[in-house]
C-alpha cells in the first residue's frame, strides 16, 4: 500500500557526513543547537535546545540529539519533527538513524504525507532491506493533530506489519479496519505487492450480492501476470438460481500491436422466456468470446479487427457481470477488419463486417456480410484561387442467406473554388460527377414479385454555388454576427435509384447538417436529384459575461416535379419544412440545444431534439427529449417519442442526491427506467445508495428491481453490496 513506503522514511535521513561541530565537518550536512558538547570520551556529539539538523532536502529538529561517531548513529529525543521537501512530516518522542542507512528506528511517531494520509506506530526500525512496524496504524483521512485519542473516519491497524523490500511485499499479521473506532473487519494474515510492484500474480477482491434473475452471486477473480507482456484474468461466478459461469480475459502487449482475447461460458438451467419467442435451453451450454487486435504497423498503415460472438442473443444481457454494461441494449453485435493507409493527401481502407442479430423481430437469414469494402480519399490543391480537388472511390459487397445481395462500385470527382470579395461575401463552387456500377442479384424491386438479377450503373453531374455575407457589429456590449446564406443546386431531375437496393441510406433527417449538402442522404445507395435552393439565417451573438447563443432557421426549395424523398421526410413538395436550431451556452448555471423541424404548412414540429440543463449545484436538472414522427425511410417504424430526465442536488459539502426516470411517449406509452441515489464524499470515503426499476422486456430479460449500496475507501478501492433484489440480503464486492 501506499502508506508503506511513507513509513520507510522515517528510518532514513540520507546525511552524507558525520556532524562535528554548529557547522560540521562535511558539506552537505549542518548542525545547529542552543548547546553543543563534544564529549572526547565516549566518543559522541551533544547538541541540545532547539536542535536542527540539515541535509538539503529533510530537516530534523528535536530537544536533544546525539551523535554516536563510533556507531555512526544519531539519537534525536523530545519532541522529534521530521520534514522534506514534498511536504512529508513526522513527530515522534524518539528517534536513531545511522548515516549508511543500514539501520533506523521510531518510538511512538506519526507521519503525515504530502497527500494528507496519516501514518502512525509504537515502533519502527529497519534492519538491511526490510522494514518491521509494531502496532501499526494507517488512515488516509485528514487528522486532528491536536485533539487526543481522535479517530479518523476509517483506519486500518495491524499488530505487525514486514515491509519485504527484496521480496517487494508487505505482510500483516492482525490487521482489522475500523469505522470511527469501531472495528468492522478482521484477518490474521494478509499479504499484497508493495507500490513498486506494478504486476503479481494472485487473487482480487471477490464480489457478492443478490439478483432477481440469478439469484445470490459471488465471484473471486484471479490474476496471473504471465511475463512483462501478458496477462489474464480468471472469474468464477457462483448464482443460486443458475449454474456457474466461468469467464476469462488475456491481453498481450507488443510493441506496436496489442492482443486481447476473452469470454465465458456456462451451462444453463431452464429459462422460460415470453410466450412464442425464444427460451434457453436447459443442458447446453452457452456464452461469449470475443478477440481484439490492433497493430499500428508504421507512420502510414495501421490494422484493427474485433470480433464478438455470443450463443444466446439475451446471453450478455442476463449475464451483462461477464459483457459489461456496454452490451445491455444492444440489438446488434458487430465484428469488423479495418486495413488503413493514410498520408497527408491520402487515405485508403479495406473493411469487413459480420454482424450477430440479437432482435427478436429480424430474421437472421436477412443479416448481411459486408465484405471486402475498400474507400479510397485523395485531395489536391491548386494555385487557382485557393480551388482543390477531392476524389472519392468506394466498393462494397453485400452477402445474406436471403434477400438482396449487391456488389458496388462508385466514384465521386469534386472541384471546389472558395472566393472572398472586397465587401467580405463568400462564394463557394462547387462541380461534381457521381457515377456507380451496381451488380445485383435476388433483389425485389417495390411492386414486383420476383427478384431479378441485373447490372445498372448511373452517372449524375451535379453543380452547386453557396454564398455567404456575415455582417459584424456591436449592440450593446454583445458581438452580433448575422450571416445569410444561399446555395443553388443543379442535377439532373432522376437519379436512378428506384431500382437499385437501399442498403445503406435507410435514415434520413433533413436538418442543420443535411441542409447545404449536395447529395442529403446518407450513404451511397440513394442520390439526391433535381433543381433546388437552400437558404437560411445564422444568428450569433455573445456577450462579455461569456454568454454565447447560435440560432439558425432555414428552408430548401426544390423547383423539380419528382424526387426520391417520401412524403414524411419533409421535403416532398415545392416548399420544405423548416429546420431551426438554438445553442445557448451561458458561463455557467445553464446550457440548451435545440434541433427542430417544422411543418411546412402547418408549423407543427415534426421532429425535436432537446437537451437542457439548468440549475446551480444546490439544484441541477438534465433534460433530454427526443421526437421524430417517422424512422427510417421505409417506413419500417412510426413515430418516436422518449424523455428522460434527471435532478441532481449538492446540498452539502459531501452530501449529493439524484432522482433519474426514462419514459417513452411513443409509440406506447410505458415507463422504462427509474432510479434514485444519494452520495456522501469526503477525502477518504465515498458511500453511495442507488434504488433502481428497470421495465424492459426481451424474451426471457423481465422487469428486475435492484438496489446497489457502494463503499469506496481510499487507496482500497471500492467495495459494494452488489445488486440487490428487493431483498434484504447483502454481499461485499469490489467494482
Amino acid at each position: 500500500m501506499k502508506f508503506i513506503l511513507c513509513i520507510v522514511f522515517i528510518a532514513l535521513f540520507p546525511f552524507a557526513c558525520v556532524a562535528e561541530d554548529n557547522k560540521g565537518n562535511g558539506d552537505n550536512v549542518v548542525l545547529h543547537a542552543d548547546d553543543m558538547q563534544n564529549d572526547d570520551i565516549n566518543n559522541i556529539i551533544l547538541a541540545k535546545g532547539d536542535v536542527t539538523v540539515s541535509n538539503g532536502t529533510q530537516i530534523l529538529e528535536a530537544d536533544e540529539v546525539i551523535y554516536n561517531k563510533t556507531l555512526k548513529v544519531f539519537k534525536a529525543t523530545g519532541n522529534v519533527r521530521v520534514f522534506d521537501i514534498d511536504g512529508n512530516k513526522i513527530f515522534a518522542k524518539y528517534a536513531e538513524v545511522t548515516d549508511k542507512f543500514e539501520f533506523g528506528f521510531l518510538q511512538n511517531g506519526r507521519i503525515t504525507t504530502s497527500d494528507k494520509e496519516f501514518i502512525a506506530a509504537t515502533k519502527a526500525r529497519r534492519e538491511k532491506d526490510s522494514v518491521y512496524y509494531t502496532n501499526g496504524v494507517y488512515s488516509p483521512c485528514l487528522v486532528c493533530q491536536e485533539c487526543e485519542n481522535y479517530d479518523p473516519l476509517w483506519q486500518l491497524k495491524a499488530e505487525r506489519i514486514h515491509h519485504d523490500q527484496e521480496n517487494q511485499e508487505i505482510v500483516y499479521r492482525n490487521v482489522s479496519m475500523e469505522i470511527k473506532g469501531v472495528p468492522v473487519f478482521y484477518t490474521p494474515y494478509f499479504k499484497h505487492p508493495d507500490p513498486t510492484i506494478k504486476r503479481q500474480s494472485g487473487l482480487l477482491a471477490p464480489s457478492f450480492g443478490n439478483s432477481t434473475k440469478l439469484g445470490a452471486f459471488a465471484s473471486l477473480p484471479v490474476y496471473l501476470a504471465l511475463n512483462d507482456h501478458s496477462d489474464m484474468t480468471l472469474t468464477p461466478y457462483y448464482f443460486s438460481k443458475q449454474n456457474p459461469v466461468l469467464s476469462g480475459e488475456y491481453r498481450h502487449r507488443f510493441r506496436k500491436a496489442s492482443l486481447d482475447l476473452g469470454g465465458s461460458i456456462t451451462r444453463i438451467k431452464p429459462v422460460t422466456g415470453a410466450p412464442g419467442q425464444e427460451e434457453l435451453h436447459p443442458g447446453q451450454y452457452h456464452g461469449h468470446y470475443y478477440g481484439d487486435f490492433n497493430w499500428n504497423i508504421n507512420d502510414n498503415w495501421r490494422l484493427k479487427t474485433f470480433y464478438i460472438r455470443a450463443t444466446n442473443p439475451t446471453y450478455l444481457r442476463r449475464y451483462n457481470y461477464v459483457g459489461g454494461d456496454k452490451y445491455i441494449h444492444k440489438n446488434v453485435l458487430t465484428s469488423t477488419v479495418n486495413t488503413e493507409y493514410f498520408n497527408k493527401s491520402n487515405y485508403m481502407a479495406f473493411k469487413g463486417y459480420h454482424f450477430q442479430n440479437l432482435r427478436a423481430d429480424i430474421d437472421n437469414r436477412t443479416v448481411p456480410d459486408v465484405l471486402p469494402v475498400t474507400e479510397f480519399s485523395f485531395e489536391k490543391n491548386t494555385d487557382f484561387y485557393g480551388s482543390y480537388f477531392l476524389l472519392d472511390a468506394n466498393t462494397m459487397s453485400i452477402k445474406r442467406n436471403q434477400g438482396a445481395q449487391v456488389n458496388r462500385v462508385t466514384g465521386d470527382f469534386s472541384a471546389i473554388t472558395p472566393y472572398t470579395n472586397d465587401l467580405g461575401m463568400n462564394f463557394e463552387g462547387l462541380v461534381n460527377l457521381r457515377s456507380d456500377l451496381y451488380d445485383i442479384n435476388k433483389y425485389t424491386p417495390a411492386g414486383q414479385n420476383k427478384p431479378i438479377k441485373q447490372v445498372r450503373g448511373r452517372v449524375i453531374p451535379g453543380t452547386m454555388l453557396t454564398w455567404r455575407w456575415p455582417f459584424y457589429s456591436m449592440l450593446s456590449s454583445s458581438k452580433v454576427i448575422l450571416e445569410p446564406i444561399i446555395s443553388g443546386i443543379l442535377q439532373p431531375t432522376k437519379s436512378g435509384s428506384s431500382n437499385i437496393p437501399n442498403e445503406d441510406s435507410q435514415d434520413f433527417e433533413l436538418d442543420t447538417q443535411s441542409l447545404f449538402k449536395l447529395n442529403r442522404f446518407n450513404g451511397y445507395d440513394l442520390l439526391d436529384s433535381g433543381q433546388r435552393v437552400n437558404y437560411g439565417l445564422n444568428l450569433k451573438f455573445s456577450t462579455i459575461n461569456s454568454v454565447n447563443t447560435h440560432i439558425f432557421f432555414g428552408q430548401s426549395y426544390s423547383f423539380s416535379k419528382t424526387t426520391d424523398f417520401p412524403e414524411d421526410t419533409g421535403i416532398r413538395e415545392k416548399g420544405s419544412d423548416y429546420i431551426g436550431k438554438i445553442r445557448i451556452v451561458p458561463e455557467s448555471y445553464f446550457y440548451l440545444d435545440w434541433s427542430v423541424r417544422l411543418d411546412r404548412n402547418s408549423g407543427s414540429i415534426k421532429r425535436s431534439i432537446v437537451k437542457l440543463n439548468a440549475g446551480p449545484a444546490i439544484f441541477n436538472i438534465d433534460i433530454d427529449h427526443f421526437y421524430l414522427d417517422h424512422s427510417f425511410l421505409s417506413g419500417q417504424f412510426g413515430a418516436r417519442e422518449q424523455v428522460s430526465a434527471r435532478a441532481n442536488s449538492k446540498f452539502t459539502d459531501r452530501w449529493s442526491g439524484y432522482v433519474k426516470g426514462i419514459r417513452q411517449v411513443k409509440p406506447v406509452t410505458q415507463r422504462l427506467e427509474e432510479s434514485v441515489g444519494v452520495v456522501y464524499t469526503d477525502e477518504c470515503f465515498k458511500l453511495s445508495l442507488e434504488g433502481a426499476q428497470k421495465h424492459y422486456k426481451d424474451r426471457d430479460i423481465k422487469p428486475e428491481k435492484t438496489i446497489m449500496l457502494t463503499f469506496g475507501f481510499k487507496n482500497l478501492g471500492e467495495f459494494s453490496t452488489g445488486r440487490l433484489s428487493g431483498s434484504p440480503s447483502t454481499g461485499l464486492s469490489n467494482n
